[in-house]
Parts: C-alpha cells; sequence; structure tokens
C-alpha cells in the first residue's frame, strides 16, 4: 500500500486552494491559485496556476485539470531534486553515446 497521498486544507485568504503531497516522511506544500477568489481577485482570467512549495509548475484551464496535472507531475517523480549532470554526460548525449560509469 502507498503511503503518498494529497491532503486538502482549505481555501485561504489570498484565493489558493493549498494542502500537502505526503510522500513516506516528506511533506509537500501544494498551491492551486483560485481565479477571482482571492481579496481584490488577484488572479482573475490567469487560469490555475499550481506550485509546489512555493515554486510554481504551471497553469491549467479548470481545476479539475489542475488537479490531474499536480497528480501526474507527483506519480512521475518531477518534485524530487535532479542529480546535475556534468558537462561530459551532457556532451555524451548529445553525440548518443552511453555516459562512463553510469551502466546505461
Amino acid at each position: 500500500m502507498a503511503l503518498n497521498k494529497f491532503e486538502w486544507r482549505g481555501i485561504d485568504g489570498s484565493g489558493f486552494q493549498y494542502g500537502f503531497y505526503h510522500e513516506g516522511d516528506q511533506l509537500y506544500r501544494i498551491d492551486i491559485a483560485l481565479p477571482g477568489k482571492g481579496l481584490g481577485d488577484p488572479h482573475k482570467g490567469q487560469g490555475y496556476k499550481l506550485y509546489v512549495d512555493g515554486n510554481e509548475i504551471g497553469t491549467k484551464g479548470t481545476l479539475k485539470e489542475a488537479v490531474a496535472f499536480l497528480e501526474k507531475y507527483f506519480d512521475r517523480g518531477l518534485h524530487r531534486p535532479r542529480e546535475r549532470a556534468s558537462l561530459a554526460d551532457k556532451l555524451a548525449s548529445i553525440a548518443g553515446l552511453k555516459p562512463k560509469g553510469r551502466g546505461r
């Protein structure tokens, strides 16, 4: 049984649907800017902007699309930090070669 789950908390005064994504013992803050819901309608006409730990990751036209995008985003592991590739790895990738010592 997977320990990963979404926990939605509600809408804050700035017009964000907010909650958390639990992955084992890790916790990620999720925010969806709701057009026309904040004080003074700060998000009106901008679509549903998506944020993970304060970083914007995309925009969708409907709330249903926004939630589906977040599910795919976490399922694919895009929220995890990536290992930075060396210049040699990048050049090998461009040339179509396997990087040394990576076993790919």
